[in-house]
């Protein structure tokens, strides 16, 4: 018999509550994190951080006035047509037998990471979807999957080329411009509420169209202070990713415990009758 078969019922509820006390502590810990990420890119993308790491305020820093209202000195206001090219020219291969990465809607989450990559030749892929290359961002266009957050920094793709569902738009950052604070900035809330706002189309199948882009302003920085803004936030993505694996592991931990308490074989023991409520809800939730 399996060492967890002579667990008492008050030993295995008291590993369930430890393992659910971990798990909502680590959920607590995701979501305050990721206030610390929404507070700090208000701040970055306002403000800016000077070559110090110290971020601006008009105490200690010049500014001046602009559309967007005062903004540091150093910085311009314009859209993000001056820092990337919108949807560029689709990539063409000869070789049909050319290895690219694929990726669905369902292979990006709505935190803008990219779940899965698939590998696939460039003859089933090459007509009829969007094409990207290494460094690209992917924004979702289509409801809901854009106000969800759905989008992604195409990194890891197979010999640096990507294919995907029509509904993403591609912008490719221009040199003196910084793919990561591109891809940061979109995933702002102002920016995606504003996107929001300048859907075209009917109920459903509602989609944010290109000209976005050029005429949603942004404020750029030069690519020096870029590159310091993309490297706090893609570090408090670090931390929050570190929590979450933590997270999956907890849950991976809980799901195989309950599967050797309560396999088919201990439940064919005709013990079935003596479970708690406790144990009756993780059968329920956790069975095969």
């Amino acid at each position: 018999m399996n060492f967890y078969f002579h667990l008492c019922p008050t030993a295995i509820a008291s590993i369930f509550s430890t393992l659910d006390d971990a798990i909502e502590k680590t959920d607590q810990l995701i979501e305050k994190y990721k206030r610390i990420k929404q507070g700090l890119m208000q701040d970055l993308f306002r403000y800016g951080i000077d070559e110090n790491g110290q971020i601006r305020s008009e105490k200690t820093h010049k500014f001046k006035d602009s559309p967007l209202g005062r903004i540091p000195e150093e910085w311009e206001v314009g859209s993000f047509s001056n820092m990337a090219i919108i949807n560029p020219n689709k990539v063409k291969i000869n070789d049909p037998n050319f290895l690219v990465t694929f990726l669905g809607m369902e292979d990006i989450s709505e935190q803008g990471k990219i779940l899965q990559r698939h590998e696939c030749y460039y003859s089933l892929v090459g007509i009829g979807y969007t094409s990207f290359i290494e460094n690209d961002i992917l924004f979702a266009k289509i409801t809901p999957c854009m106000e969800n957050g759905k989008g992604a920094y195409a990194k890891g793709l197979k010999n640096g080329v990507g294919f995907g569902s029509t509904e993403f738009h591609v912008l490719r950052a221009k040199g003196g411009s910084s793919p990561l604070f591109i891809y940061q900035y979109l995933l702002t809330q102002n920016l995606r509420l504003q996107a929001r706002n300048n859907m075209t189309g009917t109920a459903g199948q509602q989609r944010v169209p290109s000209s976005f882009f050029y005429s949603y302003l942004i404020l750029i920085p030069s690519i020096n202070e870029q590159s310091r803004i993309s490297s706090v936030l893609s570090s408090a993505d670090e931390a929050i990713e570190k929590e979450q694996a933590y997270k999956e592991k907890l849950l991976a931990l809980k799901r195989g415990l309950f599967l050797k308490i309560y396999s088919r074989r201990f439940l064919r023991l005709n013990q079935a009758r003596n479970l708690t409520k406790r144990q009756v809800y993780d059968i329920l939730k956790y069975r095969l």
